[in-house]
């Protein structure tokens, strides 16, 4: 295999696993803070329900840029699969990218599901 495709491969990865660590970090962050909101907003009035909300916002946006960055991954591991193909080569090389990309793409799903779990119990107990 070609260096410089090697080394856009060896990039692209460290990138995205990168960027799926800070993913999880940010994530871990605001769903405590969901959590810890969510136990004292009960006894704490309209102060900490604002709180609450701006903390579910975050994790809507968090949400929506995890989805997008999942997309991205997918879009740029098919093209360096392309450009491997296209040098007729059949390398293993691409496997920690696909790996990652798929992790990445699970946190998504993962991160979507919870959300929409979470609004869906939060309208049960407001209905």
């Amino acid at each position: 295999m070609k260096v410089e495709l090697r080394d856009r491969i060896d990039e692209a990865t460290k990138r995205i696993a990168q960027n799926y660590q800070k993913a999880l970090k940010e994530v871990e962050q605001v769903k405590t803070k969901i959590n810890d909101l969510e136990l004292t907003v009960i006894d704490g009035g309209p102060a900490n329900s604002d709180r609450l909300n701006s903390a579910l916002d975050m994790l809507i946006q968090l949400t929506d840029s995890l989805i997008c960055e999942s997309g991205r991954a997918w879009d740029e591991y098919e093209k360096l699969e392309h450009d491997r193909n296209a040098d007729g080569y059949e390398s293993s090389e691409l496997n920690g990218l696909r790996a990652v990309c798929k992790k990445t793409e699970e946190f998504a799903t993962d991160l979507l599901c919870y959300s929409l779990a979470h609004f869906k119990r939060k309208d049960a107990s407001n209905g």
